[in-house]
């Protein structure tokens, strides 16, 4: 997986790193639908962002696997777990990182998981990787963007009454603040659009199933997200 010339400026100890990495993600790819297999994939990758180089999980894109991995298993517990440890850790290795975690779609999934995952815990780990990445300007937009202020509030709401309590990060707080003191326009409501006769209506279909706003695994993974860096 990937051109040797891709390590050349890379000493040695990285470009061994690099391969491992290249070896993790080419086995997710070509088991896309194996949940075994990315959840061991998502396991080693958060083993290589503990001990591994930034530069080498750029290049190799691991922000690219664990995003098709969460877009795949939403739901699987061992991938979710893993992948948003794995996230936070990628996130803490510098900007390169939290960018590629942005281009990629794990911020996306990140929230995706917020808005949509059963476990509380597993919610408090997702909003934790998203504060680790959300001081890349990009990130917080795209965190606005997907309406992340409601899925938090929204999931709080839900486990006011357990035993965990939900806790958003004081540096995600601050930074979503900031991003709409700095952008005042984007708050104002947009007016109401004026109703359209049904025999314009664009869907052949109006009760069929709209694309979500959180996308596809395959999407996440061979593209990245486009007009954002």
């Amino acid at each position: 997986v990937g051109d040797a010339r891709d390590s050349d400026d890379l000493d040695e100890g990285q470009r061994h790193h690099l391969e491992q990495v290249r070896q993790v993600v080419g086995s997710m790819a070509a088991f896309p639908r194996e949940g075994g297999v990315q959840e061991l994939g998502c396991a080693a990758l958060l083993a290589a962002a503990e001990h591994g180089d930034g530069a080498a999980l750029v290049r190799g894109e691991a922000p690219a696997a664990l995003a098709a991995a969460l877009g795949t298993f939403p739901t699987r517990h061992g991938v979710v777990w893993k992948a948003c440890r794995a996230a936070a850790l990628l996130a803490a290795k510098g900007t390169p990182l939290k960018v590629e975690l942005g281009k990629r779609g794990v911020v996306q999934a990140l929230v995706r998981v917020v808005a949509e995952y059963e476990g509380a815990e597993t919610k408090q780990l997702a909003l934790l990787a998203l504060s680790a990445c959300a001081d890349q300007g990009n990130n917080v937009k795209r965190m606005v963007q997907l309406d992340i202020e409601h899925h938090i509030k929204k999931a709080k709401d839900d486990f006011q009454l357990s035993d965990f309590k939900l806790h958003t990060p004081d540096t995600l707080q601050q930074l979503i603040v900031k991003y709409h003191q700095e952008n005042p326009a984007q708050q104002e409501p947009e007016p109401e659009p004026a109703p359209t006769p049904r025999k314009e209506r664009l869907w052949d279909n109006p009760r069929g199933k709209r694309p979500g706003k959180f996308g596809t695994a395959d999407a996440l993974f061979e593209g990245g997200e486009k007009g954002l860096v």
